[in-house]
């Protein structure tokens, strides 16, 4: 009997990543989606999006919450008895389903982003699983009549919790300094009134673009003096009151690799204190978040385009939120022509108080 291969001519699919690879590969004729010959473009083209960015993310589709991800999110799957996209989000996640099903039903519900912190999950590194965090940043996708199908979710690793303590004395002082120039995220140390860096990991000055002899033993503010209005009375204040500081998102414009760049990061400033209890100096962790915002900040464009295309359209068109279908938003040919309403009397109300 001849056997019948999966069509694999999948222009929206890249053929050089893992996962796109394996999504085109698969026979899918009897799945809960169908073969992708019959999938809607707005799954199409959210795949292509995911499978060539750099960072990891995930797309459940409907729901089910069939999955689908990328090669970055591979690492984070480490408890899936397989990888391969297209199985529900139950087989991937066995220990954080029910959490990850909420947020998915939360979104699709109501249609808004949401954003789930130091979520532990066991990644992948040199080989072995390693308990780390992550923040997933959840939003909706709609298609073209504004129905939401899906829930997109990039994720970045939470730095924040890289630190278990605020004082580098004592016997641990060896493996705290070890850590931190093994740890993934950026790290330096600062001390004293002046903020003179003690040391500093190879990721961090990757991300501020400077060299370690040009870094390690000067002011941090003099070696970015473009940060010091904005960065130094934080600095200040972490040491007067002994609190850390959390930025999340936070905007940056610094100048590396020889030009200016506008940067986000998520990162924390916690206290360091001395033998004698004082706070002498500042742990920074920081975590380089500047796709993540850019890739959010596209997304709202999109979706701002297209409730411009509907509030324009000569077409009567409207967007229901939620199972109440709650008029999120018609344009003047629905409102006025075949509702006879005022978009005062219409906007935010359920479909059936409008018209009992």
């Amino acid at each position: 009997m001849e056997t019948k291969l999966p069509n694999t001519n999948y222009p929206f699919l890249p053929a050089h990543t893992e996962s796109g690879i394996l999504i085109s590969s698969r026979d899918w004729t009897d799945t809960i989606i169908g073969a992708p010959a019959t999938w809607p473009a707005v799954l199409n083209t959210h795949l292509t999006t995911i499978l060539y960015a750099p960072l990891p993310m995930f797309l459940w589709w409907g729901a089910e919450a069939v999955q689908f991800h990328n090669d970055a999110a591979l690492a984070l799957m480490s408890d899936a008895p397989s990888q391969a996209p297209g199985e529900i989000l139950d087989h991937y996640w066995p220990r954080q389903s029910k959490e990850m099903r909420a947020h998915i039903a939360e979104v699709m519900e109501t249609g808004k982003a949401l954003r789930s912190s130091e979520v532990l999950i066991p990644v992948i590194k040199n080989g072995y699983p390693e308990d780390s965090y992550y923040t997933f940043n959840y939003s909706p996708v709609a298609d073209e009549t504004g129905a939401i199908k899906a829930v997109l979710a990039i994720c970045t690793e939470d730095a924040t919790r890289f630190l278990s303590s605020g004082s580098t004395t004592g016997e641990h002082e060896t493996a705290f300094r070890e850590s931190i120039l093994q740890a993934p995220v950026g790290i330096t140390i600062v001390r004293g009134p002046d903020f003179i860096v003690e040391t500093a990991n190879n990721t961090y000055l990757q991300l501020i673009g400077r060299t370690k002899e040009a870094f390690v033993g000067r002011s941090l503010f003099d070696s970015l003096p473009e940060v010091t209005q904005l960065i130094r009375p934080i600095f200040e204040s972490v040491v007067k009151t002994g609190q850390a500081y959390k930025g999340e998102e936070f905007e940056i414009t610094l100048h590396r690799y020889g030009k200016e760049e506008k940067t986000w990061f998520n990162f924390v400033y916690h206290p360091l204190r001395n033998e004698k209890n004082i706070v002498d100096g500042i742990i920074v962790i920081a975590n380089e978040v500047t796709e993540l915002v850019l890739a959010k900040y596209a997304l709202q464009e999109s979706e701002l385009r297209f409730r411009s295309l509907i509030a324009q359209s000569p077409i009567a068109m409207c967007i229901f939120r939620g199972k109440d279908l709650v008029i999120e938003l018609a344009n003047d040919t629905m409102v006025k022509t075949l509702w006879r309403r005022e978009t005062a009397a219409i906007q935010d109300k359920k479909l059936l108080d409008v018209f009992p």
